[in-house]
């Protein structure tokens, strides 16, 4: 309620006038009466300034009650149109709250403007004006104008720090783009004196490039005029002025030194050869002593460093040469070797490369390789295979003798060997007279000589055949005492004993040139000519491997080598893809082809060259019934022997062992159940079907490692069942039909039921296990095991005590078995658990699958063999 400057109604104001009626104080007390007067004035005018501060409480009390809800209920307090002086208190502090609100408001907006905007006056007038649009006038005068004020303030403020922000971001960029310039006028700078040569007409091409370089620096530096590299450039308003002169002339130093450099440098690296780089070097300096105008701007350290990188050119184009010799060298060597092991090598290039290389030797070797063949004949080859491998062509004395009688030296007849008198085979009339009496020297007389004077006193027989060549060739060059000191120093390497002695040769004519300068072409054809003959000899050994590690690859021969046999062609696919019948005639043909070759030249039985083992291998990996495909091939065009024997190939070569046991599974029809199971459950766990689940019970590979003990010997066969056994499991599982762990394993192990018996798989023999054979019935392995204990005691043939008396029948039938992979069993004593020993000391072992012991069985356990 709106109340008067002072209160006169029934508050304070008419309680304080009213009284219990006028006094009279009479005239003479006139002046005590004015005294009184002042002193009731003065005492209303505290009353009323008491009056007014309570009412200014009171206003401002109401005012913080009312911003205080305001702030609960989110509504601005409202001003009062009253005139009291509650009213103007309420209103003041109102009226600073509102004040402050809108101050914070407008703050918080204008922050956002500045952060979105910080350096750019356009992007932040827009903003600005946009967000200040929002704070319309409240329609009370006095809180506007001061908002207005303050707002006039703030934004000027505000406008100077963008203008600040903005001039900040225009000199950053300017100065980031001077930065983008001088990179590219380098590059361009580079560009332009690329192919500039060390010449008067290549120093105008770079002046002109460092002019026009400068132009572009100088569009960032001040608007007043300067002056960089020389250059004068004046006044001008549209400049950048970012840079300073003193940073402008350094960077444009920088680029002139740095041109220069990679003027002179470039020039060099033009020069065709080692030996041109090296002459440009001499040339820089000559021309920087006598201070060539090319280098001026350079200084001693500059210098220095072109020095450096000019002598660094040279030397690496002198390496680089040095290393093509060198790979020229190493190429020519690998051609030969390539050509040792049968393959075609072009001629012509193997030429090229040994000229390239500068290697007399070499050259003569390559020449040696062209006349007489890299390698040895197939004739040879059999020669040596029959004998026994003992032998080398080319070999021993005879062999180093006919080399050297028909390379090194030849028969021909030489009038006077420098003043030695008449040679022949390279025996001279001065040092063996007596070889000369009837005017001839025969290839006899020779070999005698050469036999008795360098092959026995070097030790030629006890040397390795190379090392003997190599020695004994060098003796009759040097002499004995010669090779004897290369040999010690080259350690029995040949090729370091050739390296040593070249290099002494070439000592010998570097210090001797008179004497010596002529015979070095000579030496060093004899040296390429004996590097031949190793080669020759390495060859041979080297072929005769290849034909052991790959018979039939190799029995096919080259177009440089005639073929050792026929060999029946059929792409590795068509095993698997082709006519059946195509396929086992092939078979047939191939495995007769690698029993001959095994019977006439001693090389391992093969029925597949290498390249075909591999494509088969990675066909078997590819498709999981592959396998099935090729066993069931094999084993009707070979018979089960002769599949498996395809088998042991494909193992030799790394197929997996559960693929070889899947195969060996397809040989027996009676295990077609678990090797179509074993087959689509590939299928289905490559396509991501659950694994097995047996519940409670153990799975496949925990109950297959509780009978470990069956496995001893052949963990891979362990390994190979659990495979097969798993995926049989899975197909089985997809059709609701999961079995035990132990049904899997003995499956994959060939165990098959007929007529209620289980024959193979594992079966407890004298309390231990072991894996019956799958023709056997399980349970009835400890009677064959009887049955040839007394077999072996009445031949007396069996294992013994250590004192070499025969352990008997009854203790026999009472030992263990553990299954080797050799497919026999082994005799453990039942108590130690140690192998049973034969007569000759090693542990026996028993051959059930021979069939001799097989008919013996089929008639003592006539209802317990499985006929083949």
């Amino acid at each position: 309620m709106a109340r008067s400057g002072f209160p006169t109604g029934d508050g304070f104001g008419r309680n304080v006038s009213d009284g219990g009626g006028p006094i009279n104080i009479g005239a003479p007390a006139a002046g005590v009466a004015g005294a009184l007067a002042d002193s009731a004035q003065r005492v209303g005018r505290k009353v009323r300034q008491m009056a007014e501060r309570a009412w200014v409480r009171e206003g401002e009390a109401d005012a913080a009650r009312v911003i205080a809800a305001g702030e609960l209920t989110g509504n601005k307090p409202g001003l009062r149109s009253g005139l009291g002086v509650d009213d103007q208190a309420y209103n003041t502090v109102v009226r600073e709250s509102l004040f402050t609100q809108r101050q914070a408001a407008y703050l918080e907006e204008a922050g956002k403007v500045d952060v979105a905007n910080p350096d750019s006056e356009m992007r932040w007038s827009e903003g600005n004006a946009a967000m200040g649009a929002a704070f319309t006038p409240t329609g009370d005068a006095q809180l506007d104008a001061r908002f207005a004020n303050w707002r006039t303030l703030q934004d000027a403020q505000r406008l100077a720090r963008v203008r600040e922000g903005q001039e900040r971001a225009r000199i950053a960029t300017a100065r980031g783009s001077y930065v983008e310039a001088a990179s590219v006028g380098r590059t361009s700078l580079g560009q332009a004196i690329a192919n500039a040569g060390f010449d008067d007409q290549g120093a105008r091409l770079v002046g002109v490039a460092l002019a026009q370089h400068a132009e572009q620096l100088a569009r960032f530096g001040p608007r007043e005029a300067f002056t960089i590299g020389g250059i004068e450039f004046a006044t001008d308003e549209t400049r950048a002025g970012v840079i300073s002169p003193e940073l402008l002339a350094e960077t444009f130093d920088a680029s002139r030194r740095e041109a220069q450099m990679n003027w002179i440098g470039m020039a060099a690296d033009r020069a065709p050869d080692a030996a041109a780089k090296r002459a440009f070097v001499g040339q820089v300096q000559e021309r920087w002593a006598a201070g060539d105008e090319a280098f001026v701007g350079l200084d001693a350290g500059d210098f220095d460093r072109l020095s450096n990188r000019l002598e660094a050119g040279a030397a690496r184009a002198e390496a680089d040469e040095a290393a093509a010799v060198r790979a020229a060298e190493d190429r020519a060597r690998q051609l030969l070797k390539a050509g040792e092991y049968g393959d075609d090598v072009d001629m012509e290039e193997l030429r090229a490369l040994a000229i390239q290389s500068g290697d007399l030797g070499l050259m003569a070797e390559v020449d040696f390789a062209a006349t007489h063949g890299f390698e040895v004949t197939p004739a040879s080859l059999r020669t040596a295979a029959n004998a026994g491998g003992g032998g080398t062509a080319g070999a021993g004395f005879a062999g180093w003798n006919d080399f050297l009688l028909d390379q090194l030296e030849g028969p021909g007849l030489v009038g006077n060997d420098n003043g030695r008198g008449r040679a022949q085979w390279g025996i001279t009339e001065a040092s063996h007279p007596e070889a000369w009496r009837d005017g001839r020297v025969d290839r006899a007389e020779a070999a005698a000589i050469y036999r008795r004077q360098y092959w026995d006193p070097i030790g030629g027989d006890n040397l390795p055949p190379e090392l003997a060549i190599a020695a004994a060739s060098a003796a009759v060059v040097g002499g004995v005492e010669t090779a004897q000191g290369l040999l010690r120093e080259a350690g029995g390497d040949v090729d370091r004993f050739l390296q040593l002695e070249e290099q002494r040769f070439r000592r010998l004519a570097a210090q001797n040139p008179a004497r010596y300068g002529d015979d070095l072409p000579g030496w060093l054809n004899r040296i390429g000519k004996v590097r031949g003959q190793i080669g020759r000899i390495r060859a041979q050994r080297r072929a005769a491997d290849g034909y052991a590690s790959d018979p039939i690859g190799y029995a096919r021969g080259t177009e440089r080598r005639g073929a050792l046999a026929s060999v029946a062609e059929m792409s590795p696919a068509d095993l698997f893809d082709g006519d059946a019948a195509a396929v086992g005639g092939f078979l047939r043909s191939r495995r007769a082809t690698g029993q001959e070759l095994n019977r006439r030249d001693g090389v391992p039985f093969a029925m597949f060259a290498s390249e075909e083992v591999a494509a088969i291998k990675d066909r078997i990996e590819r498709d999981p019934r592959a396998i099935v495909t090729l066993a069931r091939r094999a084993g009707f065009a070979l018979g089960n022997d002769g599949a498996r024997d395809l088998m042991r190939e494909l193992d030799r070569a790394g197929v997996a062992g559960g693929d070889l046991l899947l195969a060996t599974l397809t040989l027996q029809p009676e295990a077609a159940t678990i090797v179509n199971a074993a087959v689509e459950g590939r299928e289905l766990k490559a396509q991501g079907a659950p694994a097995p689940d047996f519940g409670d019970d153990d799975n496949i590979e925990a109950w297959a490692r509780s009978h470990g003990a069956a496995f001893r010997e052949q963990p891979e066969t362990m390994a190979a069942a659990v495979q097969v056994a798993t995926s049989a499991a899975y197909a089985d599982q997809a059709r609701g039909q999961l079995r035990t762990a132990e049904y899997y394993v003995n499956s994959a192990l060939g165990a098959t039921r007929s007529n209620g018996r289980r024959f193979g798989g594992l079966v407890a023999v004298n309390g231990s296990r072991t894996i019956a054979p799958t023709w056997l019935e399980a349970d009835r392995l400890d009677d064959a095991l009887e049955i040839a204990a007394e077999a072996w005691v009445a031949a007396d043939r069996g294992p013994v005590f250590a004192n070499g008396q025969p352990i008997p029948a009854r203790i026999l039938s009472g030992a263990q078995l553990r299954a080797m992979p050799n497919g026999r069993y082994r005799l453990l004593d039942r108590m130690t658990g140690e192998p049973l020993n034969g007569r000759a000391g090693r542990p026996f072992e028993f051959d059930i699958e021979q069939e001799a012991f097989r008919s013996l069985l089929a008639r003592r356990l006539p209802q317990s063999v499985r006929t083949r």
